[in-house]
C-alpha cells in the first residue's frame, strides 16, 4: 500500500475540526482537498490552497477568524463521507465484521458485493500488505465509484487489492484460487454457498451481510440443506449510540443509527 506522509496534496482527503464547537460533530467536515476550491462554513471561508500549503495536524484560520485543525480522518469518518453508487457498510458492522470474521495480516480474503468501497478499505488494512483482497462487482457504475473512494483513501491504487467485475457465479468457475475468508454483501448469497465452498480452506470463516428478515431465512434455509459443509451458523446486529457530553447535560443522544443490517457467520468445514 501507498505509504502516508505528513503533506497534503491535490486529492487529499483531510478532517477540519473547528476550535469554535469542537465539542460538536456538527463542527467536523472531511473534504477532498482541490486547488482553487472553497469550503464556505457558517465560521467562514476556507481556502483550499491554504490547506494545501500546510500539513496534517496544523491549525489554520477561517475568513471569520476562527481556528481549525487539520488531521487526517480515521477509516471510520473517511468512509461515512465517502461518495456513494450503493449504500455503504457502516463502521459498527464493518468493524463486527473484521473481528467476528477474525480476518488477520497475510489472509487472501473474497469479497463479494463491492458497493462503495467502505469494507474494502477495512479488509484492506486488517490483512496488510502481506495480505490480499479480491472483490467481485457486477455493476460498473458501483466499481468505478469504489475505485475512486479506495484509492483515493489510500493515496493511490493498492497492490494487493484486486477487482472483478462481472457475475460471481463465472468467477466462481473460472478462477482456480482458493480464499481464507468470504464476506458476501449481495441479495441472494444463498444461490452462492455450495459453489463458494469449493473455494475456502478448511476451516474459513464466511460473514454474509444481510438487511432483512426474508434473507436470513433463505440464508439459513441453505446452510440446513449444507449442514456438511458449514457449521457454528451465528445471526447478530450491532447497535451504536452517541452520547451528548455536554457539561450537566451527559446523555443518550434522541437519534442514532440503529439497525443496519444483519450479520450471518459460518465455518466451512
Amino acid at each position: 500500500m501507498p505509504q502516508l506522509t505528513n503533506n497534503i496534496e491535490d486529492g487529499s482527503m483531510v478532517q477540519l475540526i473547528f476550535d469554535a464547537d469542537r465539542a460538536k460533530f456538527a463542527g467536523i467536515k472531511t473534504i477532498n482537498v482541490r486547488p482553487g476550491k472553497v469550503l464556505n462554513t457558517h465560521h467562514g471561508r476556507v481556502e483550499h490552497d491554504d490547506i494545501l500549503h500546510a500539513e496534517f495536524g496544523d491549525t489554520l484560520q477561517t475568513s471569520k477568524g476562527v481556528d481549525f485543525r487539520i488531521l487526517r480522518p480515521t477509516i471510520a469518518e473517511a468512509t461515512l463521507s465517502f461518495p456513494r453508487g450503493a449504500a455503504i457498510i457502516y463502521p459498527k458492522d464493518a468493524a463486527q465484521i473484521v473481528q467476528f470474521g477474525d480476518i488477520y495480516a497475510g489472509q487472501a480474503v473474497l469479497e463479494c458485493g463491492l458497493g462503495s468501497g467502505a469494507l474494502t478499505c477495512n479488509l484492506l488494512r486488517a490483512v496488510g500488505e502481506t495480505g490480499s483482497v479480491t472483490s467481485i462487482e457486477r455493476r460498473d457504475d458501483f466499481a468505478k465509484t469504489a475505485i475512486s473512494n479506495i484509492d483515493n483513501f489510500f493515496g493511490g491504487h493498492p497492490e494487493n487489492w484486486r477487482l472483478f467485475e462481472g457475475e460471481f457465479s463465472d468467477f466462481l468457475s473460472s478462477n482456480p484460487e482458493v480464499f481464507d475468508r468470504a464476506i458476501l454483501d449481495m441479495l441472494d448469497p444463498w444461490e452462492y454457498l455450495e459453489p463458494l465452498h469449493a473455494k475456502l480452506v478448511r476451516g474459513a470463516v464466511i460473514v454474509i451481510y444481510l438487511t432483512t428478515v426474508p434473507q436470513i431465512l433463505s440464508v439459513s434455509k441453505k446452510f440446513e440443506e449444507l449442514e456438511d459443509k458449514y457449521i457454528n451458523i451465528e445471526c447478530t446486529e450491532t447497535i451504536r449510540r452517541r452520547w451528548v457530553l455536554n457539561e450537566l447535560s451527559i446523555r443518550p443522544e434522541h437519534q442514532g443509527i440503529l439497525h443496519s443490517g444483519f450479520i450471518l457467520t459460518a465455518r466451512a468445514v
